[in-house]
């Protein structure tokens, strides 16, 4: 069972391992440094989570993922201390492992961790080679300032990321905000000629009242739980985006004949159910404006468009 600052160290983690932050290219050049001042021929990043030690940057090294249970630097990750020895086969702790029992045996090893500004350690810097060798302490204190340089370039890489993120998405819902939309839109477009293409506005209906009533916070819950239900209605390549406060929008690639009613339909049954907010069950509607894209179209006379149909609907409701 995980204690509470494991749990913390792999949420955080996960931040790192994200799919769409990049592993940072002065990695290499740090793995290079750090076998030249060791002068072992194998120098290696990992970061390690609960199941896996993925080895991200290297010399002298294959990368990719191996069990976490393989690894040599748990030790280093569990106690925050780096682990260095002349020769991991004379080491008791080191006695059965893969890597130091492998075909490829490991003798000489040094392992760095690789700690955030919060304490978490995520990983490690490490150098090792074939052959039994010693690192003097001026070496040692190299290599730490070397993994300090790996985690700070880390923590670049993913504030670039969560940059971008922050200025192209909504930050309440996590959707795609006015500015991913437009360019998605402008995209989408160009390639009508593939098939149907469809913009849906979804305008909240009376949702001031809940503001009014219940407060912001859970007029803040009702838009998080609408996003997810759009969402849970269209299809793994549409967008669904946040237009603006109460408003949203769809828009749905590659349509076939008639799958605009579909699309439409499937919209407004997402609000069939209650929105429930602590203790309270409200029946949110919206009201749904849905054109499809015609010849000479730009995004704005699209949105225009969708946005006549949206009054023309809530006008027909009352």
């Amino acid at each position: 069972m995980l204690n509470d600052p494991e749990r913390t160290r792999l949420a955080t983690l996960q931040r790192y391992l994200s799919p769409d932050t990049a592993v940072p290219e002065s990695l290499t050049r740090i793995c290079e440094l750090a076998s030249h001042v060791s002068r072992l021929p194998c120098a290696a990043v990992h970061l390690i989570d609960a199941e896996h030690h993925h080895r991200v940057a290297g010399v002298g090294v294959r990368l990719g993922s191996t069990p976490a249970r393989d690894s040599v630097c748990l030790h280093t990750v569990r106690t925050g201390r780096r682990l260095t020895t002349d020769d991991a086969m004379e080491e008791p702790a080191f006695e059965g492992s893969a890597p130091v029992c492998g075909e490829e045996p490991v003798r000489a090893f040094s392992s760095h961790p690789l700690c955030d500004l919060d304490g978490n350690v995520l990983g490690t810097l490490c150098v090792f080679g074939p052959e039994p060798a010693h690192l003097d302490a001026t070496t040692l204190r190299m290599l730490d300032h070397l993994a300090a340089e790996a985690m700070t370039a880390f923590e670049h890489a993913r504030a670039t990321r969560d940059l971008a993120h922050s200025a192209t998405h909504d930050p309440l819902t996590g959707l795609p905000n006015r500015v991913l939309l437009t360019d998605r839109l402008e995209h989408a477009l160009l390639r009508r000629s593939r098939g149907r293409l469809a913009l849906a506005l979804v305008d909240v209906d009376g949702f001031k009242q809940v503001n009014d009533s219940l407060g912001h916070a859970s007029g803040d819950d009702v838009l998080r739980q609408v996003a997810a239900r759009l969402l849970r209605s269209t299809r793994t390549g549409d967008t669904v985006a946040r237009f603006g406060g109460d408003e949203f929008v769809v828009v749905a690639e590659d349509l076939d004949p008639g799958g605009e009613q579909i699309l439409l339909d499937r919209l407004r049954s997402s609000f069939d159910e209650p929105v429930v907010v602590g203790e309270d069950a409200l029946q949110v509607r919206a009201s749904i404006g849905l054109v499809l894209a015609e010849r000479g179209d730009t995004v704005d006379s699209l949105l225009n468009r969708a946005d006549h149909a949206m009054y023309a609907d809530k006008a027909a409701r009352r």
